[in-house]
């Protein structure tokens, strides 16, 4: 499989990244075999996620936009606010960085938009997020909420 970039590409947003999905079947070829019972065949659907990234919007290693998110309070839910130019995707959402939130199923922001997070029956002002980098680590991210929210990096990053 290989993706060539088309001259189409320019007309993609130059402000953002776009995200494109791209669905792969793969289907076993017919068994040599056909007598044999002893076969298991399986045929498996991937989709994966491919996102163009404008040469403009290059980041530098080791940059994260990802501290830039805006979140707020509301009750027991959090609004995070994305005002980058790149996805985030959020991979955690719990009280501490070793329990998840029941139900928390993990959220796609897109560029300049955000998501809201439900945290179910906890009415605590901390909370703890975790976001995919660009290489699919997971990466954390503590959350103080006093009136309004502030990010705080864990001290095993700093």
């Amino acid at each position: 499989m290989r993706i060539v970039k088309q001259d189409k590409a320019r007309s993609l947003p130059q402000d953002r990244e776009t995200l494109f999905y791209f669905n792969v079947r793969e289907i076993p070829p017919a068994p040599e075999n056909k007598g044999s019972n002893a076969i298991v065949q399986m045929a498996l659907q991937s989709r994966l996620k491919l996102f163009w990234r404008p040469a403009a919007l290059k980041k530098k290693p080791g940059t994260e936009v990802e501290l830039q998110l805006k979140v707020s309070q509301q009750g027991n839910t959090l609004l995070v606010n994305n005002p980058t130019a790149y996805y985030i995707t959020l991979a955690f959402f719990g009280k501490d960085s070793k329990s998840q939130l029941s139900g928390f199923s993990s959220k796609m922001i897109a560029p300049f938009s955000s998501v809201t997070l439900n945290a179910g029956g906890y009415n605590g002002n901390a909370f703890a997020l975790g976001y995919m980098d660009d290489y699919g680590g997971l990466r954390m991210l503590n959350v103080k909420c006093h009136g309004q929210c502030d990010l705080i990096v864990p001290e095993a990053r700093k």
